[in-house]
């Protein structure tokens, strides 16, 4: 993991520096900066870098190729380099033992098809100077950011979003403020700052430094199968082909030259990855977070797990203090407003396993690969009472209004069961705009409304394309990026993803064994079933708590009188009544305050860009 950044803009030697200087923490090791000038085009290319792979000063980056034709910035890994080396190079001679190369060979061959042949997490660009062009691309399930402004004036782009903004006079997108406070996170291609956006997963760019013209294109998508996979005849074959997939996807990433550790929560997700690295690390350790209230805290779960796998276990746990000291400087890492607060415990468990371990293996994604989450199915149960004509479902929303039941009452005039998904978040009296409205309007609700596949699947597709892809992978990279530490989810690596697709919901599904049956059956074969036979539980944050508590005086601190103001999207006063009525325990608005605090300190750490 790695910060990368360019421009055909000119900027000061003192505003550059401090473009850079805002990103370092993603590569603390060694900064590089190249200017090019060829014509009339010029180009500055920067990367703050992270070593993993070949730690030889010649690895770093800008990486000019060979004769110099390409120069590279490249964040993240591919993992499948030393195949591609092997399959196609063979005739090469490397200046360095990193994938840089290899991702310009792949260039060099195959042109703007290279992305076809990466496995591995990855944002980067390419000059090629012969063509005068930027050549770009982010992975397929967007695990690396990947921010750019594209006017009149050229085009630069970064690894996160307030160097951008740095020496520049730009404005908040109103509408992707409304997202974040209607989904919790600002959906691609949308940045919270109008003139700046973001590439979507799976996309590649072409930027021609001669006409300043950028061509976007969409290389891969989930129902793609470019691995060319057949359906699955029976139960037993999915199973062995899922874990031969996933067991290459935990080997491939605990290829490293620095230490490399596992995080290990006690579910089934991380649980099965713990188990695949050790098999083939027996001297990896696992590493995981809790919290000292109990009802937040599994780490029983996680030690016991360990131990029937075997690997070392190393327990951190989490205080309010330890808490309020990531929250005060959590806008620097997460430099666009973004709504989960499970980045805290996410950022104390990268903050601490950093003193061992510069890489870590995590189950993130398991949910949404392998059909994880019941609501899945409670939606689609209720499929049904949208084949109701409207005049019934209106007569039954105005009985259920009369009962005090507003929320069914608001649910029955929904046109589909889709909507129903989608607006599962409850409003509160304070907001000012439609938050359904907001949610229907982003594009990816395009996987939503999906009629070719069972609507469980198009409920999962379309959560992977949201949710995981802007906000989970959003989380675990400024949260490992803060530590200066690489986080590798075999459970996204894309092969595993387009296998998912063809396998029958109850190959995922089994009421009499839950979600995620694939990946029981794979843990069960080694570890006692009954540390897994218990009620899902996310990775809860104890905000409401501590705003009660603890965190009363940061709470108010941001969210006053004076301040309400930088939410035009809410009524000031009532949103200040339900922050009192919170701390007196009259009502429960934890989410919604974690996100009105969270905003207005990246409001104003925005204003001193």
């Amino acid at each position: 993991m790695c910060g990368i950044y360019g421009s055909t803009k000119e900027y000061s030697k003192e505003i550059l520096e401090r473009k850079l200087k805002q990103f370092a923490f993603r590569g603390p090791d060694f900064t590089g900066i190249k200017h090019f000038v060829s014509g009339k085009n010029s180009l500055t290319l920067a990367h703050n870098r992270l070593a993993i792979l070949d730690l030889d000063q010649r690895a770093n980056q800008p990486l000019e190729y060979q004769n110099g034709n390409l120069v590279v910035v490249l964040n993240g890994e591919i993992y499948n380099y030393l195949q591609l080396k092997s399959q196609y190079f063979g005739d090469i001679q490397f200046k360095t033992t990193s994938d840089t190369e290899v991702l310009c060979a792949l260039y060099e061959r195959f042109g703007q098809d290279c992305v076809k042949y990466i496995n591995g997490d990855f944002a980067f660009v390419i000059y090629d100077k012969e063509k005068q062009i930027l050549f770009g691309a982010i992975d397929r399930l967007g695990d690396k950011p990947f921010y750019y402004h594209h006017d009149t004036d050229g085009f630069e782009f970064a690894s996160q979003l307030l160097p951008l903004c740095i020496g520049n006079n730009y404005d908040i997108d109103e509408y992707a403020r409304r997202c974040y406070f209607a989904m919790q996170y600002v959906p691609s291609p949308h940045s919270i700052i109008k003139q700046v956006s973001k590439l979507n997963p799976a996309e590649k760019f072409v930027y021609s430094l001669s006409d300043n013209t950028l061509q976007i294109e969409q290389y891969w998508d989930l129902y793609d199968n470019s691995c060319g996979f057949q359906k699955p005849k029976t139960y037993d074959e999915a199973l062995e082909t899922a874990e031969a997939l996933l067991d290459d996807a935990v080997s491939l990433r605990l290829q490293a030259d620095v230490p490399v550790g596992v995080f290990l929560s006690g579910g089934i997700d991380s649980s099965c990855i713990s188990k695949l690295a050790y098999k083939h690390n027996p001297k990896i350790e696992a590493y995981s977070v809790g919290f000292n209230e109990a009802d937040f805290d599994e780490s029983y779960y996680a030690r016991e797990v360990a131990k029937s796998i075997g690997i070392k276990f190393n327990h951190i746990l989490c205080t309010s203090d330890d808490a309020l000291k990531v929250i005060e400087g959590l806008q620097q890492y997460y430099d666009e407003p973004m709504g989960d607060a499970s980045a805290i415990p996410t950022s104390l468990l990268c903050e601490k396993a950093k003193q061992h371990i510069t890489v870590a293996l995590g189950g993130d994604g398991g949910d949404e690969v392998f059909f994880g989450y019941p609501r899945y199915l409670r939606y689609a149960d209720r499929e049904w009472v949208y084949r109701l004509p409207k005049a019934v479902r209106q007569v039954m929303s105005v009985c259920a209004k009369v009962a005090g039941k507003n929320r069914l009452a608001m649910s029955l005039l929904l046109d589909n069961v889709q909507e129903l998904y989608l607006n599962r978040r409850p409003s509160n009296k304070a907001e000012l705009f439609d938050a359904r409205q907001v949610q229907q309007s982003i594009e990816q609700c395009r996987y939503l409304n999906n009629r070719d596949v069972d609507i469980r699947r198009a409920f999962n597709d379309f959560d992977i394309r949201s949710l995981m892809c802007h906000a989970y992978n959003v989380k675990l990279d400024r949260a490992s990026m803060r530590a200066s530490l690489e986080a590798r989810t075999p459970m996204l690596d894309y092969r595993v993803m387009e296998y998912s697709r063809l396998l029958p919901i109850e190959y995922c599904y089994q009421k009499q064994i839950g979600q995620k049956r694939i990946l029981r059956d794979i843990l069960y074969k080694d570890i006692p079933r009954e540390l897994f036979e218990r009620k899902k539980r996310g990775f809860g944050v104890p905000t409401s708590r501590w705003f009660r508590n603890e965190l009363k005086g940061y709470l108010c601190d941001l969210l006053n009188e004076n301040t309400v103001h930088l939410l035009p999207d809410f009524d000031g006063a009532e949103l200040l009544k339900l922050r009192d009525r919170h701390i007196a325990g009259q009502e429960e608005q934890g989410t919604l305050l974690w996100l009105c605090t969270n905003y207005i300190a990246w409001y104003n750490l925005f204003k001193k860009c």
